[in-house]
């Protein structure tokens, strides 16, 4: 696999919330560009109504790294620490975190997620699809239909989320785990960027740009021109070359 990610502050933000981890690697701020098989692909976005929401995407990122393999026992068990830490260290903060992402490390890859967070896969290299659904307030509304497709991307609260880890009360811990086989390229975003720029958009930029930091780029800087002051972060995960139009498997 190649993958390119970015992630960065937002331009009212004191620290960025966001963070990514690609393999066991956890990234805070800037860019990197890699290639080889991983273990994880993951985006978190600490929730930035709350105090040290960028302490809980970090923490659940660097712990997830430091697992042999993903399953709801295993991610319930980082919410626990986050909690603990935060009764044992934060003067019992709610901080909380959203998380996306892919594990490659068991015979089937499997799909975690929580929160806003977003995967995507480019579906025959020219459909994006969405892997993932939003756990907020405005699309259990949507569910329900109570609002319309059209009327989401402009509903108040559209942030409020109703599900992530923390939040200082294990009810709030209502992840999906889901055994997938991805198709290549990927694409994991953070609300700072799928707010703002739409999947139609962003299947035109992954389909016409094939240098994927060129195409992040592209995505970051319509972000802020359509008015994204929060933190972004995308990664695109693409197959190797000898890979290339397939479907990964392990």
């Amino acid at each position: 696999m190649r993958v390119y990610a970015c992630t960065e502050r937002g331009t009212r933000h004191e620290k960025n919330g966001d963070a990514l981890l690609v393999g066991r690697r956890v990234l805070t701020e800037g860019e990197v560009r890699l290639t080889g098989s991983f273990a994880y692909l993951a985006v978190a976005d600490g929730e930035g109504g709350l105090p040290f929401g960028e302490f809980a995407s970090s923490f659940v990122l660097s712990a997830l790294a430091a697992r042999e393999r993903i399953d709801g026992d295993a991610l319930r068990e980082i919410n626990r620490a986050l909690l603990c830490e935060a009764r044992e260290h934060f003067d019992g903060s709610p901080m909380a975190t959203t998380l996306s992402g892919i594990a490659f490390t068991a015979d089937t890859p499997v799909l975690f997620h929580i929160g806003n967070t977003r995967a995507y896969a480019l579906r025959r290299g020219k459909y994006l699809a969405a892997l993932t659904r939003d756990d907020t307030v405005v699309y259990r509304m949507y569910e329900r239909g109570l609002l319309t497709k059209e009327e989401l991307p402009h509903a108040k609260s559209k942030n409020q989320i109703c599900a992530c880890f923390g939040g200082g009360d294990e009810s709030y811990f209502t992840p999906t785990v889901t055994p997938i086989i991805p198709e290549l390229p990927l694409l994991l975003t953070s609300d700072g960027i799928h707010d703002h720029v739409d999947a139609e958009t962003l299947e035109e930029i992954l389909t016409a740009v094939p240098d994927r930091a060129e195409a992040a780029r592209l995505i970051l800087a319509l972000a802020r021109e359509h008015g994204s002051t929060d933190d972004a972060t995308l990664l695109i995960c693409d197959p190797a070359p000898s890979q290339s139009g397939q479907a990964f498997t392990k």
